[in-house]
């Protein structure tokens, strides 16, 4: 006879096949990123003050000045961050090392798909149904991302999975240890997030839908053991978010939401187009198109056989559904871009499933038994998987992750010990640009302002940090130290910033550090005649290596021809060596493609493997063409090296250029 334990066993076992599967153990080690690395770094930033600032629990703070007028960083979220401050300490012990708060994040997650298959297995005594259905929730797209992440909504899903398998348990045996396991899940799942305790909630409506309807009536559970519950688990979390909205009032910061933005306050315009927007963004990441279509089947199920399902479980579910809508209505516009919002709602499939496979034990057991059923099973787990990693990728490897991969600097270990070096330290407050959030403070471990808001209620008192001359004085008069520019381009593109870009304490690749206290000026931005210049028409000349056969006559943006790149991944290739510490190379090319793919110029070192600047950056168009630019500032390493500089099509598609121009301007610094 199979043993409690082998099902245990066959439990942890597959939902560690499937973390290993996603690749956990290394996603565990990094750094916030990709989409929402701005939350992300929110509660590893809370989480790294407990440590480093030894905060009291009730004096939360980040690393953006974005309270008491942009003098402090006191701000409080909406859940409880007790567990923020239990794994500050754990750091006390361990060390700041990242990998802990993801971990434990992935852990609680895990264990509530675990805790899932047991409730399911209770109910079925099928331990590959079990299985298969309770890792539904780990075969979605944006519970997999988030299952190992920085955000407690998904440990506060893993601990309503937890309530909810002893809650149907509870409602099938009457074992009074149930109900109040139950209830101790339901207060860590609440104490994470609040909308953990959508199943709890259910259970109150459903006691007052048994009025009016007895059948519905919830077997064993009497009116105050729901009462001394309740108030076991929400006098904690009242207390929290009446104390946080205080917290924030005092500080003058409405950074972490602690509102509603109810679809009522839109036109019907502005919510059909955020409807449409909800659908093109996350559509595709909660579940496989074919798995939509299998939970609508299982809930029309439900209802067609509703005689026949346990009717406290039908009634849970008719309680949640308007529950779940009301909350969809209550927080609208978050849906447009936060697909976090949606993460506790996924109970509704969960117990969905559950009240299948229990209907499907009592009246279909042979169903279950079916070796066709099976292999379905199997088949629907291991393509959910497949489209789940798949999706992972994307949100990692592609532009969802375009925050580290334009700001690369900020994910190496010593970029903060050269910012040390350079003598800007923990205690140091810096201005970073560009970043409308708070993430490159955190990274950085330094406080202070980035280019992002402050939105009150009041739109009259909205702050505006360092988006303009006026913001960065403003930043400065607070106490802001430090200048730290990330990105070549944007030292000429953000204007507003020159005036400060005086003294350069240091660069280090594409990252500028200037001193804001020195008015010593060693930097100076204005290029005056260029030392190099080279331009091709590709009329009366071309770049070295390319012949007239390769020009076309059928587009040119100027005069009467251009190059035709079909097939040909490298073109215009030019070596400068005569290069000096501190020189501006700008490229521009004008580029016509007839695909979407990557056709680019690039600056990058003679010596291999070393690539500057290689992003799509366009500044023009002219009908179909395009204009590209690239922009770069000699590091002192690479002048023994050199750089060569061309234009790069790894696709070999069919793509044109024309009007291609190189400049070397004097050192911008000394």
């Amino acid at each position: 006879m199979k043993t409690k334990a082998f099902h245990w066993f066959i439990f942890v076992a597959s939902v560690l096949a499937l973390a290993w599967y996603y690749d956990y153990p290394h996603w565990i080690m990094q750094p916030p990123q990709s989409i929402h690395n701005w939350r992300q770094a929110d509660c590893a930033s809370l989480t790294l003050n407990y440590y480093q600032q030894d905060l009291p629990f009730n004096q939360p703070q980040t690393h953006g000045m974005v309270s008491d007028g942009g003098t402090s960083s006191k701000n409080a979220p909406s859940e409880i961050p007790l567990y923020y401050w239990g794994v500050g300490q754990l750091y006390r012990i361990f060390g700041p090392h990242e990998a802990l708060l993801r971990g434990l994040n992935t852990l609680l997650f895990l264990s509530g798909i675990c805790g899932l298959m047991w409730g399911i297995f209770r109910l079925s005594g099928s331990l590959l149904w079990s299985v298969a259905f309770g890792l539904l929730p780990f075969l979605s797209p944006v519970l997999v991302y988030y299952g190992s992440n920085y955000l407690t909504n998904a440990p506060s899903l893993g601990m309503a999975l937890w309530a909810m398998s002893f809650l149907v348990l509870f409602i099938k045996t009457g074992s009074r240890k149930y109900w109040w396991r139950a209830v101790l899940f339901y207060l860590l799942a609440g104490s994470f997030k609040l909308p953990g305790l959508f199943l709890f909630f259910s259970v109150g409506g459903t006691l007052v839908l048994s009025w009016l309807v007895p059948r519905f009536r919830i077997p064993y559970l009497r009116w105050k053991d729901y009462f001394l519950a309740a108030a076991l688990v929400l006098l904690p979390l009242v207390m929290w978010v009446g104390y946080a909205n205080h917290y924030n009032a005092e500080h003058q910061t409405v950074y972490f939401s602690t509102t509603t933005f109810p679809i009522w306050k839109y036109t019907w315009p502005e919510i059909g187009s955020m409807v449409r927007q909800m659908a093109a963004n996350w559509a595709q990441q909660y579940f496989h198109p074919l798995t939509y279509l299998l939970l609508i089947f299982f809930l029309l199920y439900t209802f067609v056989r509703r005689k026949h399902v346990r009717q406290s479980y039908l009634a849970l579910l008719l309680v949640l559904l308007p529950g779940l809508l009301l909350y969809f209505l209550l927080q609208f516009f978050t849906f447009v871009d936060h697909d976090y919002y949606v993460i506790n709602m996924f109970i509704l499939p969960c117990l969905l499933v559950v009240i299948i496979t229990d209907y499907l034990a009592a009246w279909k057991p042979q169903l279950m038994r079916s070796g066709l059923m099976k292999v379905a099973l199997v088949l629907f787990v291991t393509g959910n998987a497949i489209y789940a990693r798949e999706q992972l990728e994307f949100r990692y490897e592609e532009y969802p992750n375009s925050f580290r991969q334009d700001r690369p600097l900020l994910y190496e270990p010593g970029t903060i010990n050269w910012l040390d070096s350079l003598g800007v330290g923990l205690d140091d407050t810096i201005i970073f640009v560009p970043d409308f959030s708070n993430t490159s403070l955190y990274l950085l471990n330094r406080y202070g302002w980035t280019n992002g808001k402050m939105v009150f209620k009041d739109s009259t008192r909205n702050l505006y940090f360092n988006q303009d001359k006026e913001g960065v004085r403003r930043s400065i008069a607070l106490g802001a130290e430090y200048l730290l520019v990330y990105g070549t381009a944007k030292l000429h593109e953000l204007e507003y910033l020159h005036p400060f870009e005086k003294h350069l304490s240091g660069q280090k690749d594409e990252l500028y550090v200037f001193d804001l206290r020195d008015t010593t000026r060693n930097f100076d931005l204005s290029k005056g005649e260029p030392l190099i210049s080279q331009s091709f028409d590709f009329e009366d000349k071309l770049p070295p290596g390319l012949s007239r056969d390769q020009l076309t006559s059928g587009f040119a943006l100027s005069g009467e021809q251009s190059v035709n790149a079909l097939g040909m991944p490298y073109c215009g290739g030019l070596s400068f060596h005569d290069i000096t510490k501190g020189m501006l190379v700008e490229v521009k090319v004008w580029i016509r493609k007839e695909t979407t793919d990557r056709v680019v110029p690039v600056i990058q070192s003679e010596k291999a493997g070393l690539v500057f600047q290689q992003e799509e950056r366009t500044v023009e168009k002219k009908g179909e063409w395009v204009c590209y630019f690239q922009s770069y500032i000699v590091e002192e390493d690479v002048v023994p090296d050199g750089i060569k500089i061309f234009i790069w099509n790894p696709a070999e598609k069919q793509a044109y250029y024309d009007d291609y121009q190189i400049r070397v301007y004097r050192p911008a610094y000394q």
